[in-house]
């Protein structure tokens, strides 16, 4: 190329040069233009061109898109002699980079950085310890725990501004990586201080968990140096069996289910009764189910008090529908509970519902009085005996045996639990390898920055009672206690989950009556709606993963996630409400 003075003629900034290359017919010069501001080789700003005025006008357009304000970015003589004095490595340069964009985890095998190829899926690398604690010890970077048995590692402040100074003087080229790591000036006994998962050793306040498998195979978590606590796991799929009260079972044989009728299923022959045929996993849950405890508490499940009778969770003040306004959930057995066609004194789930008008609705309160007084519509003077109550006669004494059916106070409150909720999050690209063929609980597989994310908003709000299923492209729905190997198997690709099989899995692990709350982005949701209809989209309304991640944060900060709750999609679309 052959530079002329074209850039002074045009005025354009010093990173921006144009150029006259040589000459291709003898009437016609061409012109390009090229911009050093982005590291390494100047890059072409746009094609050849005939034109040296339209040259200049792409190349001016092309400065102010990304280089509209230059003069901040331009280092000072204090800031360039302090990134000189940081001389980073490129090792180094390379963690930062991985940790701010929240690509690196530690297990108890170690520091591990996921997904860091641009152009491949699934590229992990391990990390040096000593790079990671040398980093620490150095205040660069810290570490952040939600489970005991991992860590996620961020840069602090410090480390944040540092690193960017470093960048910014790596762009304008004023510093160049070190040959070698900079040790900061510690001493080998800083580095040691950072407590090691892989030397079993927690931060004060930590929680010190380990994971270790159920002795029904499911993988879970324990407090270090003790057995792993009692199976909790009725009901999860591990493998190909089911766990029924602690035990693992296969499947005995494919075909009809002689509770339900769903065809084409596995079907276990679970304990019971002798000549018992054999079930599908939902039915053989469902008829092997432990006993319920008297009360159950809806309210989370670290805190030890139950709920006042009526009143809802910190994360849930009323229940919702996708099409309708809610309707206070009725607690006492005593109250009517209204249907549109007649009223009884059963606990129903209120979101099944239908509205009346207010006529209808005063009809059936009218009733409920009267039924509730010892008397029928069609008793005698019925409507009058109503009145002589409103002037002050004495009702008549309910003759015996009107309220046989009640029952206890206790199974009262045992029946009036809130519908339980099932939370479905997506899996993530990058995960947890598992070179040595040992299976790993879903919840410690997935190590995506989304993934995580998400599972930190429904820990949050999480109450006892409640399912968080993982949607994966190879498995379709699993609990996070499945225990599961690595995989290399993305949306479309060969091997994926089918729907008819992801319906069948839904049947199986979504309670009746659950609401189902969905995490993720507007094609996630409305996979999800194919196989959950009426399930309720925690993103809808946002713009993007940014926002999306956004609100999961304010989520976990507040505990409340109904403020988001939506029948529709990210783009405004209302979900298919799900059949009475």
């Amino acid at each position: 190329m052959l530079p002329n003075l074209a850039q002074t003629r045009h005025g354009l900034p010093d990173h921006i040069a144009i150029h006259r290359l040589d000459a291709r017919t003898t009437n016609t010069d061409w012109w390009t233009a090229t911009c050093s501001r982005h590291g390494g080789a100047p890059i072409d700003v746009c094609d050849r061109r005939a034109d040296e005025w339209e040259v200049a006008e792409l190349a001016r357009t092309h400065n102010s898109q990304f280089h509209r304000d230059p003069a901040p970015d331009q280092l000072t003589d204090a800031e360039i002699s302090r990134a000189q004095a940081l001389s980073l490595s490129k090792a180094q340069e390379q963690i930062l980079s991985w940790i701010e964009e929240g690509k690196v985890t530690e297990y108890a095998d170690g520091f591990s950085a996921f997904d860091i190829s641009p152009d491949r899926a699934d590229v992990s690398r391990k990390i040096t310890r000593d790079k990671i604690t040398r980093l620490w010890a150095a205040r660069w970077i810290d570490a952040t725990t939600d489970t005991g048995t991992s860590r996620d590692l961020q840069l602090t402040s410090k480390g944040r501004d540092l690193y960017r100074l470093w960048r910014r003087a790596l762009r304008q080229e004023e510093v160049q990586p070190a040959s070698r790591d900079q040790r900061f000036g510690l001493r080998p006994a800083d580095l040691a201080a950072y407590p090691l998962l892989s030397e079993q050793r927690w931060f004060d306040g930590e929680p010190r968990m380990v994971a270790v498998t159920c002795a029904c195979g499911a993988g879970t978590r324990a407090p270090v140096n003790e057995p792993p606590p009692p199976c909790t796991h009725h009901g999860t799929h591990v493998g190909t069996g089911l766990v029924i009260n602690g035990s693992l079972i296969q499947p005995d044989q494919y075909g009809r289910c002689s509770g339900c009728g769903f065809d084409y299923t596995a079907l276990f022959n679970a304990p019971g009764p002798a000549g018992a045929a054999a079930m599908c996993a939902t039915c053989t849950t469902t008829r092997t189910k432990p006993a319920p405890r008297p009360a159950h508490s809806r309210a989370p499940a670290d805190q030890a008090t139950a709920p006042t009778p009526g009143a809802a969770g910190p994360h849930r003040a009323t229940q919702h529908h996708p099409t309708s306004t809610p309707i206070k959930e009725s607690t006492m057995r005593s109250e009517p509970v209204f249907d549109g066609e007649h009223i009884d004194d059963i606990d129903q789930d209120p979101m099944t519902l239908d509205f009346i008008d207010s006529d209808t609705l005063l009809g059936h309160i009218k009733a409920a009085v009267t039924k509730q007084a010892g008397q029928t519509d069609d008793t005698p003077g019925g409507d009058d005996q109503e009145d002589g109550a409103a002037s002050g006669n004495e009702p008549s004494t309910p003759s015996a045996g009107t309220h046989e059916d009640q029952d206890t106070e206790a199974e009262a409150q045992a029946e009036a639990v809130p519908q339980p909720w099932v939370f479905i999050v997506p899996c993530s690209a990058s995960k947890q390898p598992t070179p040595d063929g040992q299976p790993i609980a879903a919840r410690d597989l997935y190590t995506g920055s989304y993934h995580r994310a998400a599972m930190r908003a429904v820990e949050a709000v999480t109450a006892t009672g409640d399912t968080v299923l993982v949607c994966s492209a190879k498995h379709g729905l699993v609990t996070t206690d499945t225990p599961l190997l690595d995989y290399d198997v993305k949306a479309g690709d060969p091997g994926t989950i089918t729907r008819a099989t992801m319906a069948e899995q839904a049947q199986q692990l979504i309670p009746a009556g659950a609401q189902v709350v969905v995490l993720g982005g507007k094609a996630f949701v409305q996979l999800v709606r194919l196989v959950a209809p009426g399930a309720l989209a925690v993103t809808a309304g946002t713009t993007g993963i940014g926002d999306q991640l956004a609100r999961y944060a304010d989520i976990v900060e507040s505990g409340d996630i109904e403020q988001y709750l939506t029948g529709q999609d990210a783009d405004g679309i209302h979900a298919t409400p799900a059949a009475a």
